[in-house]
């Protein structure tokens, strides 16, 4: 454990703001407010893997939900697709290299 620069310190308190975009599916907004806590506070893992929710959410949302495969997505579409991709794969993995781990939730709360 380390005490935290102010900056960091803040962006840490502002990962709640990125949480209650998330809640209220304001996946975009929830991106760029974890992006900039991650820019401000780079050692955090849970921005880091903030965002790569953030970007899963959005091409769940914006491209399967509306093309039904990723082969499916258009031509014109699929630049966007492949940027929310590249985001959501740096975004774990720069998560995992600083530590960060998903949550494995007890068999009972599984579906």
């Amino acid at each position: 454990m380390r005490s935290l620069p102010r900056r960091e310190a803040i962006a840490t308190m502002a990962l709640t703001v990125v949480e209650h975009l998330m809640a209220q599916r304001r996946y975009r907004d929830a991106l760029a407010v974890a992006d900039l806590i991650a820019r401000h506070s780079p050692r955090n893992g849970f921005a880091w893997a903030q965002q790569g929710q953030a970007a899963c959410q959005i091409i769940e949302a914006d491209y399967l939900a509306r093309y039904g495969s990723r082969w499916l997505i258009s031509s014109h579409a699929r630049p966007g697709y492949l940027l929310l991709l590249q985001r959501n794969q740096t975004g774990f993995a720069t998560a995992r290299r600083l530590g960060w781990e998903p949550v494995s939730q007890p068999a009972i709360w599984r579906n």
